[in-house]
């Protein structure tokens, strides 16, 4: 095999010109062959703009089979932007810019693994445990309401999980990792002050939602995204940027990060994401205790009441925020909040009248009716938390491998901050492992944790960090 392994590679170096121009050629073709077919509806006059954009991608794609790091980096950064840069938006699962570069990455990165004749692969140590989880999956298909529904997520995860080793064996230095990080708050900084324009910078919106006490049904972002899921992009640039702030770095960084991160909870307010208020908020004072610094955020509140004090338009901004942000645990008298716990009671219900075997993946809506009526959830019948989800749609073995997962997960982040030996790994570990946490304590509220784009990226950076401390790169 090994032999094999190695002629391969010596073909790919010897002839690696002609390869690169033949990959070019037919990666372009192809792609021009999509145009007509997936993007037509553009219309010919674009398909000068859209060739030119596909020849400079199919260059960096060449250079990338040398450094895959590059392509990896702007894969990463398209968790943030495919949410809303969508190429074709019908479908089961709408084709965006994330998955465009996801499965570019996947080609750079075999690519550059049969150049080098390089084919050894870092784990996460317990890959028996994610073998079991997704046997679990595919064994409750067989009862499930709607099999082929479960298959196409099913996959999905899958290509997400392929998606996790790659990053963790792409990234070789630390300083890698922060680069990634640097990338993210860049584009969140954008996205945090178009949120924050869009909300305060329009009379009627911000009228509207004064009035309506911060309930409004319509909370678009400037994109048209979820708002929960918008304010979630926040998360990990917040808790970098906490990190650095909290850390023994010069003041110059510690000045600038303030400043950003002052942004970044605005454009969280700005989306009035009750879950994600509730995420950054216990984010933060973990990031403190982590760091044993408590003045500095007590600096922070004072700074942040005297904002409020002194510009009134902040003043009622702020009251409607804090409402919102209460009503998430007001119970019936929110109707969110109300919705939830129905959604939490059908759960309970599935999970004992199936012995405790689950209804099938994905089949919490299917069976939701059948305890509640569409007029008591007014629509509402996804799952909004991932723990009674997976209880009611896998039973008890798949919630008790399900919770040794994510108690793994968790367990790595933590042991990263505690041998972190440089500031630099530590203030990386302490944003990665505090992000994740933030990010299920969000996915409480909300659905969608197994196919967050964004949430397997962290996860693929805790275990590449760990990695990275373990070789001291």
């Amino acid at each position: 095999m090994n032999d094999i392994a190695t002629q391969i590679s010596y073909f790919f170096r010897r002839y690696s010109t002609w390869i690169t121009i033949a990959l070019v050629l037919l990666y372009v073709t192809v792609m021009a062959l999509s145009y007509y077919t997936i993007f037509g509806m553009l219309g010919g006059k674009h398909l000068p703009m859209v060739l030119s954009g596909l020849i400079v991608l199919g260059l960096f794609m060449v250079y990338s089979v040398h450094h895959p790091y590059y392509l990896i980096m702007l894969m990463v950064g398209a968790t943030y932007l495919g949410g809303f840069i969508t190429i074709v938006d019908d479908g089961l699962i709408p084709f965006s810019l994330f998955q465009l570069l996801m499965f570019l990455s996947f080609g750079v990165f075999l690519l550059h693994r049969l150049y080098r004749n390089d084919f050894e692969l870092r784990i996460t140590g317990f890959e028996l445990e994610w073998f079991l989880f997704f046997s679990i999956i595919s064994f409750s298909l067989l009862y499930a309401p709607d099999p082929f529904d479960g298959t196409i997520y099913l996959l999905r995860y899958i290509v997400l999980f392929a998606m996790m080793y790659m990053i963790i064996n792409v990234v070789q230095r630390s300083e890698e990792v922060s680069y990634l990080l640097y990338f993210l708050i860049g584009i969140s900084v954008l996205l945090a002050s178009a949120s924050i324009f869009y909300s305060l910078a329009d009379p009627e919106s911000v009228a509207e939602v004064v009035v309506s006490e911060g309930g409004r049904l319509d909370r678009e972002t400037l994109f048209d995204m979820d708002p929960n899921r918008y304010a979630a992009l926040f998360l990990l640039p917040i808790a970098f940027l906490a990190s650095v702030t909290l850390s023994g770095w010069s003041i110059k960084y510690r000045v600038i990060s303030v400043i950003l991160l002052f942004i970044m909870i605005l454009g969280v307010l700005s989306t009035y994401s009750r879950s994600v208020m509730v995420a950054v908020a216990i984010m933060l004072v973990l990031i403190a205790i982590l760091y044993r610094q408590y003045q500095l955020f007590l600096w922070f509140g004072v700074l942040g009441l005297l904002s409020i004090l002194l510009i009134p338009e902040l003043q009622s901004f702020a009251a409607t925020v804090l409402r919102r942000a209460g009503d998430i645990f007001a119970g019936a008298t929110d109707d969110s909040s109300r919705i939830r716990i129905l959604l939490g009671l059908a759960a309970i219900y599935m999970f004992f009248d199936t012995y405790m075997l689950g209804v099938g993946f994905r089949g919490f809506s299917h069976h939701f009716t059948d305890y509640f009526t569409m007029q008591e959830s007014i629509g509402v019948i996804m799952p909004h938390n991932i723990v009674y989800t997976i209880g009611a749609e896998l039973g008890l073995l798949g919630l008790i491998v399900f919770g040794f997962l994510i108690w793994k997960i968790g367990a790595t982040g933590y042991e990263n901050i505690k041998k972190s030996e440089t500031r630099l790994q530590r203030a990386n570990s302490v944003a990665l492992f505090s992000a994740f946490i933030a990010m299920f304590i969000f996915y409480q509220f909300y659905g969608g944790f197994m196919y967050d784009n964004n949430m397997w990226a962290i996860i693929a950076l805790i275990f590449a960090q760990r990695w990275l401390i373990l070789e001291n790169k």
